[in-house]
């Protein structure tokens, strides 16, 4: 179990990502961040940059391109402008993709993606705005509590995934924070999918609101748990 009372976590999922500083156990209510940008995002940006394959491919829907099949190809560049320098062909990476179709009837295309397969995961990984915003929710913290927090950057949910994301986002909080850069540490958080929970969990602590209060539980009398007290209190409830 990863227990850290103090960090900044990165949760980003399928529409959405947030930007949250850790203190003492206790998320910070103004260092805390919804960016409306997600895993999603990468599979709609490559389906605006397949406009130029065969017009049977465009009827591919976003859903089918938001998979794993495809989201295993692509990967975050660790300097995008290399990419661009790079000479000779691109490799292009051959994806079978099946998409229903009317009645029973399945459709089995085979997409080609070169560029697209980096170009896409960089659009969405600009629009989140990262760095600055790491470094927006972290300013006028002291010192100590700034080093802490830099220091256990914790990385959670599927979008973060992505091939190089962890590198990238250390590179740029590099560039961002240069004063920070030797205690800059950019970490994944195991055991927070549904395919390894069995492995290992993640364990920051929230804080609870203070009009909250865990239900009284008597013992030998009927007692019901919402669905919103256990995940605010959890078995806390029944001590």
């Amino acid at each position: 179990m990863l227990d850290v009372e103090t960090c900044v976590v990165v949760d980003s999922g399928a529409l959405s990502t947030t930007v949250a500083v850790v203190i003492g156990g206790r998320v910070i209510p103004h260092r805390w961040r919804l960016l409306p940008v997600g895993g999603w995002h990468v599979a709609y940006h490559l389906k605006q940059t397949m406009h130029w394959q065969p017009k049977e491919y465009h009827q591919i829907p976003i859903s089918h391109l938001d998979t794993m099949a495809v989201k295993e190809r692509c990967r975050l560049s660790y300097n995008i402008e290399s990419e661009e320098l790079r000479k000779g062909p691109t490799k292009r990476e051959h994806i079978n993709l099946r998409v229903d179709s009317y009645a029973e009837y399945k459709q089995f295309w085979k997409v080609s993606l070169g560029p697209e397969l980096y170009v896409a995961p960089e659009m969405m990984y600009i629009s989140l705005g990262l760095p600055q915003i790491i470094k927006d929710v972290t300013a006028g913290l002291s010192e100590n509590t700034m080093q802490d927090c830099l220091s256990h950057i914790l990385l959670t949910g599927g979008n973060t995934d992505l091939a190089g994301f962890a590198l990238r986002l250390k590179k740029d909080l590099r560039e961002t924070l240069p004063e920070y850069e030797s205690v800059l540490e950019v970490r994944s958080c195991p055991g927070t999918h549904s395919w390894n929970v069995a492995m290992g969990s993640t364990y920051v602590p929230l804080a609870v609101h203070p009009d909250k209060t865990p239900p009284e539980y008597v013992e030998g009398n009927p007692f019901w748990l919402s669905r919103e007290e256990y995940v605010l209190f959890g078995c806390q409830s029944l001590e």
